[in-house]
């Protein structure tokens, strides 16, 4: 059946749907990567959005439930040029089309995903409206009145990990306030020996702090940190304890937040697997992968509490904060690319 992608601007993109879809409203957004794609529709980063994949092809390698990043699929609809209906992939379980359908993600195919991808550089995150209704797009004025109307949960979603203990009995326990971390997060501290300790985002930090972690961790997650004050002053109290700190993505801009920083949307994002960074006190270049539309305003930093450690190559945004209080380490990215998962065990170490 014919589908239809609505722009907040007017623009409409056509293309096919392969199985019937319930009307949406997303924000549509654009990522780069040419493999890995199971990771980034379960990436809970992905939450809630239309996600454009600029590669041509997608669906080649399947979906290997290995590789899943949370429990399910997060995006809120899947927007591209060719949709394979056919995998090949010894480790794959499943093609895409049949995970989208049994999770009732709204899928696109046939999509200029070359011209939309153009219109999101340009123009930035757009909301659009997914649908099936021909009337729509012959006259999409009620379409754009629904958009205006539209307004995104700022609700922070529960991803059913919180009391979970992945890792070994016994050894150092890290306290993971699960904001919507990755596997492959907790997957890289639970190999170097690690007790991860997951807590729903409203625990009392109390708690956490008095069944005493040897470290805390501020995780990935979706969304605009400037609408999670109580993450905030979950931020504020982990920075007020003596105890080694690690704050990833969505954790290092609420870190920033707490120090009185400010957080900007960024013009298109972040999100491929190429994106290079630099450690400015190594003066080395790792490529990696990101998945985000938010970054910390340098402007805003006070040089007393913080200084930039590492910084993105491409349009030159805070990447890392070094905070003058010791045993901490922020980071907008994760530290999974080649040469940076030392940083792991720098954690540990502390």
């Amino acid at each position: 059946m014919n589908a239809y992608l609505i722009m907040e601007n007017g623009a409409v993109f056509e293309g096919q749907s392969p199985h019937p879809v319930a009307e949406r409203i997303c924000e549509t957004v654009f990522h780069t990567a040419m493999a890995g794609f199971t990771e980034i529709l379960t990436d809970p980063r992905s939450m809630g959005q239309a996600l454009v994949l600029s590669y041509p092809l997608i669906g080649n390698v399947g979906i290997c439930q290995k590789d899943y990043e949370s429990g399910r699929l997060q995006a809120g609809a899947l927007i591209v040029s060719e949709l394979s209906e056919i995998f090949s992939n010894f480790r794959a379980d499943a093609s895409f089309e049949p995970v989208l359908k049994d999770e009732d993600i709204p899928c696109i195919t046939g999509v200029d995903t070359r011209s939309l991808v153009r219109l999101l550089r340009e123009e930035g995150p757009m909301r659009a409206l997914i649908t099936t209704n021909p009337e729509y797009a012959a006259s999409p004025k009620g379409a754009l009145a629904q958009i205006a109307a539209w307004q995104p949960s700022c609700e922070l979603p529960c991803f059913g990990r919180a009391g979970k203990t992945p890792g070994p009995d016994k050894g150092k326990t890290i306290a993971l306030v699960d904001t919507g971390a990755r596997n492959s997060t907790v997957e890289a501290l639970t190999r170097r020996g690690a007790r991860v300790k997951i807590y729903a985002p409203d625990t009392p930090v109390g708690r956490i702090l008095a069944e005493g972690p040897g470290g805390l961790l501020l995780a990935e997650g979706p969304g605009d940190p400037n609408g999670y004050p109580a993450l905030i002053e979950i931020a504020k109290a982990f920075m007020d304890s003596s105890l080694p700190l690690m704050a990833l993505g969505l954790g290092h801009q609420l870190l920033a937040l707490a120090n009185g920083a400010r957080v900007i949307k960024l013009p298109c994002g972040h999100r491929g697997a190429n994106i290079p960074v630099r450690d400015q006190q190594a003066g080395t270049t790792a490529i990696t992968s990101q998945n985000h539309g938010y970054a910390v305003q340098e402007e805003s930093l006070d040089p007393a509490i913080c200084t930039v450690s590492h910084r993105n190559v491409n349009d030159g945004t805070v990447e890392g904060l070094q905070y003058s209080r010791r045993n901490t380490i922020s980071l907008q990215f994760a530290p999974d690319a080649f040469g940076m998962e030392k940083i792991y065990d720098e954690f540990l170490n502390m």
